[in-house]
């Protein structure tokens, strides 16, 4: 059984964190519309992450509980510590370890990408290093956001544009000429540029050579879940093992 909940019944979860919602056997899952890893849809939740985590939601007995939340909101939420309360698609990072516990991963992505305009002849540079130091381009990043542990440190010391707007609007205010060069996952590129028409705008660099190539994912629980939960839910996706945008991850 899935259903998605309103925002309002998760605040109110928040409010009185009953003692019996942590020993049910439900998680919910906070999410964003991510193309290609989970979207709502008319027909529910859908994306290749989603898919995967009903699966392993179904074998493991757990009911899944998917809760739209705004990204930028996401994480603030995480920290109040909700009881039977995962993000989706997490980076594991140091800083997040104080308020989640990680799962195993849940998927593989095709690393990391930045999206410039077509029309921008600065835009020649080899590494994302070579174009943060350039003083010429204004970068952009997402609120709230990890790039994972290896852009994430390159990323340091760096001062760029920090966008609370969903990738696509992002992506929008580089063709407007807001930033030069937006970084996002290479798959969610791949899906919005046609998308959304941006062929003769925007062109997609995976090509730098300090960029992550590939990216696990992992689902973020609050340290109020109990493990019982978490430990069967790792249980099957050990057994199963990461998706990739793709189908099935190939072996490295």
């Amino acid at each position: 059984m899935r259903k998605i909940l309103s925002l309002s019944s998760i605040i109110l979860g928040l409010a009185l964190a009953p003692v019996a919602a942590r020993a049910s056997d439900t998680l919910t899952l906070l999410f964003s519309d991510l193309e290609p890893y989970v979207v709502s849809t008319s027909n529910g939740v859908e994306g290749f992450l989603a898919h995967h985590l009903n699966q392993v939601g179904d074998e493991a007995g757990i009911t899944i509980n998917w809760q739209y939340i705004p990204w930028e909101q996401q994480i603030p939420l995480l920290k109040r510590k909700p009881p039977n309360v995962c993000g989706v698609g997490l980076f594991d990072i140091p800083e997040r370890r104080s308020f989640l516990r990680f799962s195993v991963p849940i998927g593989k992505d095709y690393g990391i990408a930045v999206a410039v305009r077509k029309d921008d002849g600065r835009m020649v540079h080899d590494s994302l290093q070579d174009m943060l130091e350039d003083g010429d381009l204004t970068g952009m990043l997402q609120k709230n956001t990890s790039y994972g542990p290896i852009v994430d440190k390159i990323l340091e010391g760096h001062e760029l544009i920090v966008s609370p707007d969903p990738t696509l609007r992002a992506m929008r205010d580089i063709v407007e000429g807001k930033a030069d060069y937006l970084l996002a996952t290479a798959p969610t590129f791949e899906r919005l540029v046609p998308k959304y028409g941006f062929e003769n705008s925007l062109k997609i660099r995976s090509d730098l050579s300090d960029m992550q190539d590939h990216v696990l994912f992992f689902l973020g629980c609050t340290h109020t879940t109990p493990t019982s939960l978490t430990d069967r839910m790792d249980q099957i996706l050990l057994q199963k093992g990461p998706v990739c945008p793709d189908g099935p991850c190939q072996q490295d």
